[in-house]
């Protein structure tokens, strides 16, 4: 015979919530790695910004060759035992738009502060701009929207623009490319499933504006190598001792004195770091 149920609202008054799965965290077992190499596109194509892989194999059978720097970091990335499962390869991309102006005599009319225009140029493509002033509807300022900064595109004077509440802008860009900070910020607005990452193409201000923007987000790392002989002689002003300063704990700095090569690829052996957190933390039980 069943056993009688008895409710529990005789005794005591019962409420029950339920609350939607909250987005998850980084995994502490997925790194990422950025370059300057062209294999993946930042706008449009398959896959673009950045893609998984848990092979060297996978990533020569992608297009990536022996000495790419995203390769030669990877390799150490995955040289440790145990060895990490994935990788994320990220672009940084040097043909994106960094600065444009107004071109002079061609500001255009009606247009408003928060339109977005396209940039036209012969070989560019996914190019778009913010306008951030104007004067009797004409354009004063503007600058490459933060998703949208395009590909394919080259210093250039008087180029079309199309959208916006106006008509006649022309802009001039005066320079191109990604900085590192961005190209990862583009990475993570792309996936939110890596933790810590490495840029193959930052210099020493590129760590300190990475490493501020890492220590701001909730669950990322960043790792970087260093060749400057300033930070083994603590010279005041130096990289390490700068983040010291400030205090940061969510950036990784490892000294290196060789620098280049195929082997043993000392100008990114931070990525030995990166692969040995990586291997160790498997999500699973026992895990680190």
């Amino acid at each position: 015979m069943a056993a009688a149920t008895l409710p529990f609202s005789d005794i005591c008054q019962v409420v029950v919530q339920t609350n939607a799965v909250a987005a998850s965290l980084p995994t502490f077992n997925q790194g990422l790695i950025t370059g300057i190499s062209t294999v993946i596109p930042s706008y449009g194509g398959t896959n673009p910004r950045l893609q998984q892989f848990t092979s060297l194999a996978g990533m020569t059978t992608a297009g990536f060759t022996l000495s790419s720097p995203e390769y030669l970091a990877t390799q150490l990335y995955f040289g440790q035992n145990p060895a990490p499962q994935y990788v994320w390869i990220g672009r940084h991309d040097l043909t994106a738009i960094e600065t444009l102006i107004p071109h002079s005599g061609s500001a255009g009319a009606n247009y408003l502060v928060g339109d977005v225009v396209g940039i036209t140029q012969a070989g560019g493509t996914f190019g778009q701009a913010t306008i951030t002033a104007v004067s009797s509807g004409a354009v004063t300022a503007l600058a490459p929207l933060s998703t949208g900064q395009g590909t394919g595109y080259s210093i250039a004077t008087a180029l079309a623009t199309t959208g916006g509440t106006g008509t006649g802008l022309a802009v001039d860009i005066t320079a191109i490319g990604e900085t590192p900070l961005q190209a990862i910020q583009a990475c993570r607005n792309a996936s939110g499933a890596w933790w810590g990452c490495i840029s193959t193409s930052a210099t020493a201000t590129d760590h300190l504006a990475i490493a501020a923007w890492a220590q701001s987000q909730v669950a990322t790392c960043y790792f970087y190598t260093s060749p400057d002989a300033a930070v083994i002689a603590n010279t005041p002003g130096n990289v390490a001792a700068t983040l010291q300063t400030f205090l940061y704990n969510r950036a990784f700095g490892l000294y290196s004195t060789t620098q280049g090569g195929l082997y043993p690829s000392n100008a990114y052996s931070v990525a030995a770091v990166l692969g040995v957190v990586a291997g160790l933390n498997t999500g699973l039980n026992n895990s680190y």
